[in-house]
């Protein structure tokens, strides 16, 4: 009788077929190096390293030089690592690649001021107040203002009762107004619609000041 031979199934031939196995067996991959991350340079930075974070923020922006974020975060970790002109450069360089996004505006002029520079500092605190993005009330506890604080022009900074005096955009009427106990408590930031509680016939709002200081910070 012939002998008897045994065939492998064609699909298991065709697959042992397409391996291509390097000499000395498989070998694996070497991960390549690490891209820099916005993450980890938010953690230096909260773990008060801004040279580890200027180190990693300088790599990502020439990756990505349009990342408007990244440069507005580099220019804190060059502010806090003591190069002011660094921080200056960096948030330039934000608002060119992102000109919606102000903030730098108001950074720069305060990094001027540390640097008393007050002809530069007047000028980009004039362009965050003109911004109408910018809180300019924060100004009269800023320490690095103490200098401005004695320049005539540094009232021109503040906002005026007419910046105020239409607020809305629909016409209405205002019945009654309320201010808050303190400067920066955010009195009336959140309010929320809690129903008809004490049974007048017309909804009731609870309102809150999230920033003011009592028992603790905020």
């Amino acid at each position: 009788m012939p002998k008897m031979t045994h065939a492998l199934p064609l699909t298991l031939v065709l697959a042992l077929a397409g391996l291509s196995i390097p000499p000395g067996g498989a070998r694996a991959q070497t991960p390549g190096p690490k891209e820099p991350s916005l993450s980890e340079a938010l953690a230096r930075l909260q773990a008060n390293d801004p040279e580890g974070a200027s180190s990693i923020l300088e790599k990502l922006v020439a990756r990505e030089p349009e990342n408007g974020r990244a440069w507005r975060i580099l220019g804190q970790a060059r502010q806090r690592r003591k190069d002011p002109d660094g921080a200056i450069e960096a948030w330039r360089k934000a608002l060119e690649v992102e000109p919606r996004m102000k903030a730098p505006l108001y950074s720069i002029g305060m990094t001027y001021a540390s640097k008393k520079d007050l002809e530069h500092a007047y000028e980009w605190l004039s362009k965050a107040k003109a911004s109408g993005k910018i809180d300019m009330t924060q100004i009269e506890n800023s320490p690095e203002l103490a200098l401005l604080k004695t320049d005539a022009r540094f009232p021109t900074l503040l906002p005026a009762a007419k910046d105020f005096a239409d607020p809305f955009v629909e016409p209405l009427k205002i019945i009654r107004e309320w201010g808050g106990e303190a400067s920066n408590d955010q009195f009336g930031w959140i309010a929320r619609n809690i129903g008809d509680v004490d049974g007048d016939g017309v909804n009731d709002v609870a309102t809150s000041a999230p920033t003011k200081d009592v028992a603790g910070k905020n």
